[in-house]
């Protein structure tokens, strides 16, 4: 071979040799790098994808929590305030006569120290009529502005008059006791 020849050879092996010392060092390694980046930007566009979703749900919440605070709201207005439960009381009892029903006892209840922003107080009601007359009076009781629950109710005829029906029930009365909470 002459020297010419021999000349190409080692100039071509050392290209070849060139090209894939810059392959194996360069090209494959920023490939890598590469491909480790395109599964970042996956992975973050997903994320985004996500959290636009997330959008949709934040607003529903606050759409919910809006509801929650108008019924609070609501139900705050229609609480009596701590000092005017007798008044409550009152109406409650006028309500009664009212509606025909004869009242034989009205017992509001002890309670604990209540530190929350509304006092809970129960009452026992126990009343006497035909039944148009206590249902009468519970559709008075409902027009009332107050919060309130009825927790227990029960019916039993008064005596041999089958006509007339004792009611006891047990009032559960809540009060504006934002002044006196925590």
């Amino acid at each position: 071979m002459s020297n010419s020849k021999m000349l190409r050879w080692l100039l071509f092996a050392l290209f070849v040799l060139a090209v894939g010392s810059t392959v194996g060092f360069v090209f494959l390694p920023r490939q890598k790098a590469l491909a480790e980046l395109r599964d970042e930007l996956e992975a973050r566009e997903q994320y985004i994808q996500q959290s636009e979703h997330l959008d949709v749900s934040i607003v529903r919440l606050e759409n919910d929590l809006n509801a929650v605070r108008n019924y609070v709201d609501d139900r705050a207005s229609r609480a009596p305030a701590d000092g005017d439960l007798d008044i409550v009381f009152g109406s409650i009892a006028a309500e009664a006569k009212e509606s025909g029903v004869v009242t034989h006892r009205f017992q509001p209840h002890a309670e604990d120290e209540n530190e929350s922003a509304v006092r809970r107080m129960t009452a026992t009601l126990v009343t006497e009529g035909d039944f148009c007359q206590l249902f009468g009076f519970l559709r008075r009781m409902e027009q009332l502005p107050l919060a309130f629950w009825i927790d227990e109710l029960q019916l039993q005829p008064a005596g041999d008059e089958t006509d007339r029906l004792n009611c006891e029930m047990t009032l559960v009365i809540f009060a504006d006791n934002r002044g006196n909470s925590d």
